[in-house]
C-alpha cells in the first residue's frame, strides 16, 4: 500500500516513458502506476539519497614491523 501511495504522489514528477506499441494517454487522465514506476528511476536521481558519502579510511595497524613471530618451542619427548 505504501508503494502504491508513493507512485500516486509521484505522478506529477514522472515522465511518460511509453513503449513503442503503447498509445499516448489522454491529457486529462493521470498516468497509471505502471507508467509512473517506469519513470521513477529518473525521479530518484533528482531527489538524491539521505545517505552521506563514506568517510575515507586508511588501512588498519596490522602487525607491527618490528615483531617477528617464531615457532613455539616443542616440548621434549616423554620416555616411559
Amino acid at each position: 500500500m505504501a508503494a502504491f501511495t508513493q507512485l500516486a504522489l509521484a505522478r506529477d514528477l514522472a515522465e511518460d516513458l511509453r513503449r513503442p506499441w503503447e498509445k499516448a494517454p489522454a491529457p486529462e487522465r493521470p498516468l497509471t502506476p505502471g507508467r509512473v514506476r517506469r519513470g521513477f528511476r529518473n525521479i530518484q536521481r533528482l531527489l538524491g539519497t539521505p545517505a552521506t558519502v563514506p568517510k575515507p579510511t586508511k588501512a588498519g595497524p596490522g602487525t607491527p614491523q618490528r615483531i617477528m613471530f617464531r615457532p613455539s618451542p616443542t616440548p621434549p619427548p616423554v620416555m616411559t
